[in-house]
């Protein structure tokens, strides 16, 4: 299906201006407990889901960091692993803002040049370390990734707040993707999307290189 700037340690950023898991969170008493989270793992184990009711929103209650209207505001390079060239991003917190759970129903990139989605999840913390192999080790999993939830599936209550954790698998020297799509309804059965904000490539060398951006 085709269709933000917060780095981790192994990332190299380019300024925007240059186009190219369940459990309450621990030590955080601002945000309330995830009560609503569920894993439903589907027979075909699709990452993508159809048959949703309607033509999807990008107007709802989820917010992934990157507002539909508006073009990515950060950009990512992440390296992939050697041997199977896949890499994590971290893509930031999603907050469901509205008053009543809303169910994922699936994941897609939007525009991907040479790059495949490997698994998307929510972690109740700040997620893996950006650029680790997916799945990422022990060391650079963070502390809530035992307690991952499979994205589709994943059921966010009203006003919880989870990490977007995202394993990509390059397939080629350009693997780029433009954003993150994810894709949702609300009790009623009303379809939405959210896009996160920030758009992620893959290269062997992010830092001190022109990363060859493709034309979105």
């Amino acid at each position: 299906m085709s269709e933000n700037e917060e780095l981790g340690s192994r990332g190299a950023s380019v300024p925007p201006g240059a186009r190219g898991a369940v459990g309450p969170p621990r030590g955080r008493r601002d945000r309330p407990r995830l009560g609503w989270a569920v894993l439903a793992v589907a027979a075909a184990s699709s990452l993508v889901a159809a048959d949703w009711p309607g033509t999807p929103t990008g107007h709802g209650p989820l917010l992934a960091g990157g507002g539909v209207d508006a073009e990515p505001h950060a950009r990512d390079c992440l390296p992939p692993d050697e041997r199977t060239r896949t890499s994590t991003t971290n893509a930031g917190p999603v907050t469901n803002e509205g008053s009543g759970p809303v169910t994922v129903t699936g994941v897609s990139l939007v525009n991907p040049v040479e790059m495949g989605l490997v698994e998307a999840v929510f972690v109740p913390e700040e997620g893996p370390v950006n650029g680790a192999v997916y799945p990422p080790p022990p060391d650079e999993a963070g502390e809530g990734w035992p307690d991952r939830v499979v994205a589709p599936g994943a059921v966010l209550g009203p006003g919880e707040e989870w990490w977007f954790a995202v394993g990509l698998r390059s397939e080629g020297p350009r693997a780029a993707t433009e954003r993150i799509r994810i894709d949702y309804e609300d009790a009623d059965g009303r379809a939405y999307y959210a896009l996160t904000g920030t758009s992620v490539a893959m290269r062997e060398q992010c830092i001190g290189v022109e990363i060859d951006w493709p034309d979105w």
